[in-house]
């Protein structure tokens, strides 16, 4: 089954309004069993651009969709560059407010609830 097919109908409305046409290979290999069953997974994945943060973000907000009560439900911690963090916190907030999720800056890393 293609890993796009793993994730909500949301996620994949989502998807297709981000221009999504594919999924990069990277997103391809990551999203199928190891996150979707809430295994670890270290992700590298040179150079950026690639969709490591997609691969990693997609998942987590399929199951955040599915979370209910309050609190913080996920963490995104990225490692300490600012121009990347800023990019980073662009982009989760575009998938957060098109899916009804808030995100927050906490000392460079990223909280979606």
């Amino acid at each position: 089954m293609p890993a796009r097919n793993l994730l909500s109908p949301a996620i994949q409305a989502t998807l297709r309004k981000r221009n999504f046409a594919e999924l990069s290979l990277t997103q391809q290999q990551a999203i199928p069993p190891p996150i979707t069953e809430g295994k670890n997974l270290l992700l590298i994945a040179p150079p950026t651009g690639t969709g490591k943060t997609e691969s990693a973000m997609l998942p987590v907000f399929d199951q955040l969709l599915r979370l209910q009560g309050s609190g913080f439900k996920a963490v995104y911690i990225t490692p300490p560059l600012r121009s990347l963090n800023r990019d980073i916190l662009l982009r989760l907030q575009w998938w957060c407010h098109e899916l009804g999720l808030s995100v927050g800056v906490r000392h460079g890393g990223y909280l979606a609830v």
